[in-house]
C-alpha cells in the first residue's frame, strides 16, 4: 500500500517539461532563457554530481534552485549528495535573516545613476538592536571609471554590467545621509522570516551574474522588484511595469501591493544641519562661521550659555560633514576641542530634531507625463503633443521631491501646425536628451553651487529682418548661486554659456548672465518660474525669457501656462496654454 501511495505522489509531481515552462523557474534564471529545459536538465545533472568540489558544487552555488527543485520533485532531490556548503551556511548563519525593509534614498544630481533616486533591501536580523549593524543587498552598475555625460549616455543604453552585492547599511548609510546629503525613506516589509531566508537563498544564486544595467529601465529598483518576485511569487511586481522604472514608481507598486507594515525616515545630515541653522538666531550661525574658519573659540564669548551649546554642536556637525568630504587628517585635535568646550557648557543637547516631511515618495506625483496643449505665436496657432517618461521638473508639484531640482530624460514636445490653406503639418517643437536643474540655497554655512544642464533641441528666434521660430540642437549649461526669499520661494543667478546648432549656419555660442525666481503659492496648489538670459556672441546679442505657470488640478491633473519671449533683430512672442497628466 505505501509503495501504491508513493506512486500516487509521484504521479502528481509535475514533469520536467512543465518545471521548464513554471514562471518561477524562468524567474530564478533571471534571464529570457531560449532553452529553459536545457538549463534545467543540466542543472539537475549538477546537482546530481558525486564529485567533491565543496563549496564550488552546484548544491552550494544555487541554494534558491536547490529548494524550489527539492519542493517540486522530493523523488529527483533522494538521488543528491549530501554536500557541505560551510561557505553558504556560514554566511546565513551570520547574516541571521528575519526581516526586510525597502529603503529609497532621495535623489542626487552629483551622480547621473543617481539623478531619479536609488533603492535597496536591508536584511534585518533576529535579535538585531540597531538598523545600523544590518546588511543591505544593492544593486548597481559597474562602470569602470567612466563618467560625466558618457557615464550617464552608457547607462542609457546599456553598455555598463550589473550586479547585486550585499554591504553592511552603515556604509550606505554614510555614503548617502552623510557624503550626499540625501534623506532616506525606510519601508519595513511584511515578508516572514521564512520568506526573508528565502530572499538570502536567491540573492545567492544571483550574486555572481551581470546583466546589461539601463538607467531607466533595467535599473536597481527593477532588478530588486525582481528579487522581490523571488522571495514571493505571488507578487509579481516587475510585470506592473512597461516602459520606464523609476526608483519612486516602484515604492509606490510595493506599497500598492500590501507589502508595507510600517515607514520610517531618517533624515541627512544637511537636513539636520539646515534644521540647526534655522532654528538659531543670526549671532549664533556667525559664531559658528567665525569659529569655523579661525578653529578658535573666542567668539563663544559674547552667547549667552543656551546659545554657546548650540553654537558649539553646529560647530562640531558642521566640520563633520567636512570631514567626511575630504578627510583631511588635522581635524582630530579641533574636534577634541569642540567636544571638550561643550562639555564643560551645563545645557541639555540642543540639536532639534528635523520634522518629518509632510509627503512620502510614493504619495508624489508620477513621474512619466503626457500632454495636449494649444500655442500662440507669430507664425499662427498650433497644437502641442507633449510626452515625458522621467521625471521632474521646477514648475511640477514639489511634494516629495528635492526643492528646485529638475531631471527631465527623452522629453518630447511635437508641434501640429495648421497653415493658412488649411494644410497640417507635424513637426518637431522641442526634444530633451537630457536636463538636469540643480538650485540649492546658500545659508550662513555654506555657499553651494547652482548649475543646470540641458542637452536636446528647443525653438530659438532666428536672426534677419523676418526672424521666425524653429527648433535647434542645443546644449546649455549655466552656474552661480541661489537664494531662498522663504521656504518655498526662492531665486538665482547664474552664467549661461549657450551652443546652437543649425545645419547650414554652423555654431552659434553665446555666453551671458542668467536671471531667475521660482516657487509656489501652496494654498493656491500654483507653481510658478520666472527665467531671463541675456546672451552676446557672434552677431546680434539677444535676450530670452520664459514665465511659467502651473496650477494643481490632483495629483495626477495640471494646467499649465507658458509664455516665451525672445529678442534679436526683432522681438517675438509665444504662448502656450496645456493639460498635462502624470501616469
Amino acid at each position: 500500500m505505501a509503495s501504491l501511495l508513493g506512486a500516487g505522489l509521484l504521479s502528481a509531481a509535475p514533469s520536467l517539461e512543465q518545471l521548464a515552462e513554471d514562471p518561477y523557474w524562468l524567474r530564478l534564471l533571471r534571464t529570457e532563457a531560449e532553452q529553459p529545459r536545457v538549463m534545467l536538465d543540466t542543472t539537475l545533472v549538477a546537482f546530481a554530481s558525486q564529485a567533491p568540489l565543496g563549496n564550488q558544487h552546484a548544491l552550494c552555488l544555487y541554494p534558491a534552485r536547490a529548494h524550489w527543485l527539492r519542493e517540486q520533485r522530493p523523488d529527483l532531490a533522494e538521488q543528491w549528495p549530501s554536500v557541505s556548503c560551510p561557505e553558504f551556511e556560514s554566511w546565513l548563519r551570520d547574516l541571521k535573516p528575519e526581516r526586510v525593509t525597502l529603503v529609497y534614498a532621495s535623489d542626487f544630481a552629483g551622480n547621473p545613476s543617481s539623478l531619479f533616486g536609488h533603492t535597496l533591501l536591508r536584511i534585518d536580523s533576529e535579535n538585531q538592536q540597531n538598523d545600523l549593524l544590518a546588511y543591505a543587498i544593492n544593486f548597481s552598475a559597474n562602470s569602470g571609471g567612466v563618467g560625466g555625460l558618457s557615464y550617464a549616455l552608457a547607462g542609457m543604453t546599456g553598455r555598463f554590467p550589473g550586479s547585486f552585492s550585499l554591504l553592511p547599511y552603515y556604509d550606505k548609510v554614510r555614503e548617502y545621509n552623510d557624503l550626499e546629503s540625501r534623506d532616506l525613506w525606510q519601508y519595513e516589509l511584511n515578508l516572514t522570516p521564512a520568506e526573508a531566508k528565502h530572499m538570502a537563498r536567491v540573492y545567492w544564486d544571483w550574486r555572481q551574474q551581470k546583466t546589461a544595467y539601463y538607467f531607466l529601465r533595467e535599473n536597481c529598483s527593477y532588478e530588486l522588484l525582481g528579487l522581490l518576485d523571488a522571495t514571493r511569487p505571488s507578487l509579481n511586481l516587475q510585470a506592473r511595469f512597461k516602459g520606464a522604472v523609476i526608483p519612486t514608481d516602484t515604492v509606490r507598486e510595493i506599497v500598492s501591493a500590501g507589502l508595507v507594515k510600517q515607514v520610517s525616515w531618517r533624515a541627512s545630515a544637511n537636513t539636520r544641519l539646515q534644521t540647526q541653522v534655522t532654528r538659531n538666531s543670526q549671532a549664533v550661525n556667525h559664531a559658528v562661521v567665525e569659529m569655523l574658519s579661525t578653529r578658535t573659540l573666542a567668539p563663544l564669548q559674547t552667547l549667552a550659555p543656551i546659545e554657546q551649546a548650540q553654537a558649539l554642536e553646529l560647530a562640531h556637525d558642521e566640520q563633520y560633514r567636512r570631514f567626511n568630504r575630504d578627510q583631511r587628517s588635522d581635524y582630530g585635535p579641533w574636534f577634541r576641542q569642540l567636544l571638550m568646550a561643550r562639555n564643560r557648557v551645563p545645557i541639555a543637547e540642543q540639536r532639534p530634531q528635523p520634522s518629518t516631511p509632510n509627503t512620502r515618495p510614493e504619495q508624489s506625483h508620477r513621474t512619466a507625463r503626457t500632454g495636449v496643449g494649444f500655442q500662440q505665436s507669430s507664425q499662427g496657432e498650433s497644437v502641442l503633443l507633449h510626452y515625458r517618461p522621467a521625471y521632474h521638473d521646477v514648475l511640477d508639484d514639489p511634494a516629495g521631491y528635492r526643492p528646485g531640482s529638475r531631471v527631465s530624460v527623452l522629453e518630447t514636445t511635437l508641434r501640429l501646425d495648421v497653415t493658412p490653406t488649411g494644410k497640417q503639418r507635424l513637426g518637431l517643437e522641442r526634444f530633451t536628451l537630457l536636463a538636469v536643474d540643480t538650485f540649492t540655497p546658500v545659508d550662513a554655512l555654506a555657499t553651494p553651487l547652482s548649475w543646470t544642464a540641458f542637452l536636446g533641441a528647443e525653438p530659438v528666434l532666428s536672426e534677419g529682418d523676418s526672424p521666425r521660430w524653429h527648433t535647434q540642437t542645443s546644449f546649455n549649461a549655466s552656474a552661480g548661486l541661489t537664494t531662498a526669499l522663504n521656504s518655498t520661494n526662492y531665486c538665482h543667478g547664474q552664467l549661461a554659456w549657450v551652443n546652437r546648432y543649425e545645419a547650414g549656419h554652423g555654431l552659434d555660442s553665446r555666453v551671458g548672465p542668467r536671471l531667475g525666481c521660482f516657487g509656489q503659492w501652496p494654498a493656491l496648489a500654483l507653481q510658478w518660474q520666472v527665467d531671463s538670459r541675456y546672451l552676446a556672441g557672434a552677431g546680434r546679442a539677444s535676450r530670452e525669457t520664459e514665465l511659467g505657470l502651473q496650477w494643481g488640478i490632483n495629483r495626477d491633473n495640471a494646467l499649465r501656462l507658458q509664455w516665451q519671449q525672445s529678442e534679436r533683430d526683432a522681438r517675438r512672442d509665444r504662448l502656450s496654454l496645456s493639460w498635462l497628466r502624470y501616469f
